[in-house]
């Protein structure tokens, strides 16, 4: 008697196709929803980098002003060895400073004289004696010198405390050249603290410190959706029931025999491998279902 197979394997194909495009189709769409969410987190961390970079300008623009800030108080403290021309250790020998670190001091310190002689060479007609006329704007600085230096917080103000000092005596005292030489020594004092708005500096590090925080938690959930739960497991599921419950059965189809014994092994087995793919594929939803489920 001949033993005909070839429908029960065909049967268990069909089926198992119908169950592999059922999972292959939640893979799909798992992978797609993981791809979209992947593009979000890298959208968003592009945005706290934009938004990083434009926090630690504002921070490098708060701490350059605070910076020139503590350098006019050291130069309004040292007014007169400014103009007098005295170098800058000799100044900062009876000073003591704060808000700025000494090199930078000593950098602000040449800049300062720089200005400071130029406003002597526009008060002075040949280099000698002083100009009959000196316009100035309503901060005693020279026309000249206030357009120039209008755009920069620091020589401007370094402009301004070197007119009243230099320009005022100018006007009202005869030989003014001659006495301010006399008068100019360099002053003990001390440099107040810097006149950052503490308040807003210190705004401005929380946000960077949230917005650190913000992206090393984005940089996680990168790294998690990059090696995304049950997606592996679901493809070896995938790959393993296609191959025991599909192409196996067809590759036995059209399957005849007149051996009882081999017949039921057969059947046994490819209903086993069925059986045990199905539960398998179950149990795979019910892990993915209770781990989205803890996702939440």
């Amino acid at each position: 008697m001949v033993y005909d197979l070839t429908a029960l394997f065909t049967t268990i194909a069909a089926a198992s196709a119908s169950i592999v495009a059922i999972l292959g189709g939640f893979i799909a769409s798992k992978l797609i929803s993981i791809s979209g969410e992947r593009k979000s987190v890298l959208s968003k961390i592009d945005e706290v980098e934009v938004q990083l970079k434009a926090k630690r300008k504002e921070q490098d623009k708060l701490q350059e002003k605070a910076s020139e800030d503590a350098a006019i108080i050291f130069i309004r403290t040292n007014i007169a060895a400014l103009i007098d021309g005295t170098e800058f250790d000799d100044v900062l020998e009876l000073n003591f400073f704060d808000g700025v670190t000494k090199e930078e001091l000593r950098g602000f310190w040449e800049k300062a004289r720089a200005i400071c002689e130029e406003i002597i060479v526009c008060c002075k007609a040949d280099g000698k004696y002083f100009k009959d006329e000196i316009k100035v704007n309503q901060h005693n600085i020279p026309i000249d010198i206030a357009k120039k230096y209008h755009n920069d917080y620091f020589a401007y103000n370094v402009s301004r405390e070197v007119g009243e000092k230099y320009i005022n005596q100018i006007k009202y005292w005869d030989g003014a050249d001659r006495i301010l030489q006399k008068n100019f020594s360099p002053g003990r004092g001390s440099v107040m603290q810097t006149m950052l708005d503490t308040k807003q500096f210190s705004d401005i590090e929380a946000e960077i410190k949230w917005l650190n925080y913000k992206k090393h938690e984005l940089k996680e959930e990168k790294t998690r959706l990059s090696r995304p739960e049950g997606i592996k497991a679901g493809i070896i599921v995938f790959a393993l029931f296609s191959i025991f419950c599909i192409i196996i059965p067809l590759l036995l189809s059209p399957f005849s025999t007149d051996s009882l014994c081999l017949a039921w092994v057969l059947k046994i087995l490819i209903i086993a491998l069925f059986a045990g793919g199905l539960t398998g594929i179950v149990i795979y939803f019910v892990k993915m279902f209770n781990w989205k489920e803890g996702s939440k």
